[in-house]
């Protein structure tokens, strides 16, 4: 389990692969690879003997791929580490797949819907640097913007290394990582209303950081950042988020955990600090009260890893970054879309993503992970190929990201293998009938 842990950064940057090596997989992809191709293949002789026009033959392949991703998730809620799972497949233009299967709460018996808050995790950095490129194309700040300037210090933070916006952003900046929770628990106690505390700590923890230019993931480097637009625009970052992201692009989000908001909504779970009982079998979570504070992220790190959304608002986040990317966007403009993409130099670290290469598709793939203990997502987008996959489990155990990473895996293998499937499909008078 903790080996599987170790991974954690690995698989932030994209590499989905990595996972539990002592873990049977919870799918055969190739099996279900092979028997979709079967299930395609009498879809086109249908397609011959019935003379379908394309529309009605679309309708029936999506229809088909939908199936097929069902099956997956099904499986996947079928595992004792997940209480609950969501997946969904967008392209630009729409979305493809939304799926939800499972409890919102272990012991009880409300099911999850598509419609139910889930926490994004580390996958909040992409929305912040959204808004980052927002406030840069209104003319507040710059990718160069340094945080010295910005936040009002009087000194530099280390004498001849100059650090900026773009730095922080693609954790380049060598601010420490502040990635438990006991780091933030030794952190100085700032006063004052939120952008003064967030301040305070941007402050003090840039006097902290290293060299610039190698690659440190810092979820502190995210707060500096947020306090940055703090500063220049005099609103808190949760304002500016509400004003320009989420609302313009029709997204309902909340900060926190989904039932800390609204008990109703799913629970987060978790196998730590003595939540699976004494004798649980491997891979066992438990409930995460919501009045518990244990996993509660600090305020200066909301920035970094606090939001909650649907799998709905999710895709269409995600969806945006792909319109984005061809210049289809009112929330910013097309350049400002490709910068946040493009991995600084020498990392594949961009602005709140990983940018790899994926297996199963030889496509570039964008993506981040994010767990803040009691939730799990993984995200990739596809710019190439036009599409992007989201999954996502209320439960923070090793087992339980294990099985998020699996699944994701198989959506991709069986999306891609659908869509070049139905893209090479002859027309229906191509085809011949079988006898």
């Amino acid at each position: 389990m903790r080996a599987c842990r170790a991974l954690a950064i690995l698989v932030l940057l994209g590499l989905w692969a990595l996972g539990c090596e002592d873990r049977q997989p919870f799918v055969d992809v190739g099996a279900r690879q092979a028997q979709f191709a079967l299930e395609l293949e009498d879809l086109n002789q249908l397609r011959a003997q019935e003379k379908w026009s394309d529309d009605e033959y679309a309708a029936r392949s999506e229809a088909l791929l939908r199936k097929h991703l069902d099956a997956l998730l099904e499986l996947a809620a079928a595992e004792e580490s997940v209480p609950a799972i969501f997946a969904g497949v967008t392209t630009a233009e729409r979305d493809l797949y939304l799926g939800a299967r499972g409890v919102r709460k272990l012991g009880a018996e409300a099911e999850v819907t598509v419609d139910d808050l889930v926490h994004t995790g580390s996958n909040t950095k992409a929305m912040t640097a959204t808004l980052i490129g927002v406030l840069i194309d209104k003319g507040l700040l710059n990718w160069d913007s340094t945080p010295e300037q910005v936040l009002g210090m009087a000194e530099p933070s280390r004498k001849g290394d100059t650090v900026t916006l773009a730095h922080l952003l693609t954790h380049t900046a060598g601010v420490p990582p502040f990635k438990n929770f006991m780091k933030w628990e030794k952190a100085p106690k700032f006063e004052g209303d939120t952008r003064a505390k967030r301040l305070g700590f941007a402050r003090w923890v840039l006097n902290k950081r290293k060299a610039s230019g190698k690659f440190k993931y810092s979820n502190a480097g995210y707060a500096v950042a947020a306090a940055m637009a703090e500063r220049v625009t005099g609103k808190t970052w949760e304002d500016l988020m509400a004003e320009h992201v989420f609302a313009p692009l029709e997204i309902h989000a909340t900060i926190g955990w989904p039932a800390k908001h609204d008990r109703d909504q799913p629970w987060g779970h978790s196998d730590k600090r003595g939540f699976a009982e004494e004798g649980s079998p491997r891979g066992a979570v438990r409930p995460h009260p919501p009045a518990d504070h244990w996993f509660d992220l600090h305020m200066p790190n909301r920035p970094a890893g606090d939001v909650s959304m649907s799998i709905v608002d999710y895709n269409r986040f995600l969806r945006e970054h792909l319109r984005g990317l061809e210049g289809r966007s009112s929330l910013m403009t097309k350049g400002a879309f490709e910068f946040l993409h493009t991995a600084a130099a020498g990392t594949n670290s961009a602005c709140g993503w990983g940018v790899n290469t994926n297996r199963a598709t030889g496509l570039a793939v964008h993506g981040h992970a994010g767990s803040a203990g009691t939730f799990y997502m993984v995200a990739g987008l596809f710019p190439e190929g036009d599409f992007a996959v989201a999954v996502v489990v209320n439960a923070g155990a090793a087992e339980s990201s294990a099985v998020c990473k699996e699944l994701i895996q198989a959506i991709i293998a069986i999306y891609w293998q659908w869509r070049e499937h139905t893209t090479t499909a002859p027309p229906a008078a191509a085809v011949p009938a079988k006898d």
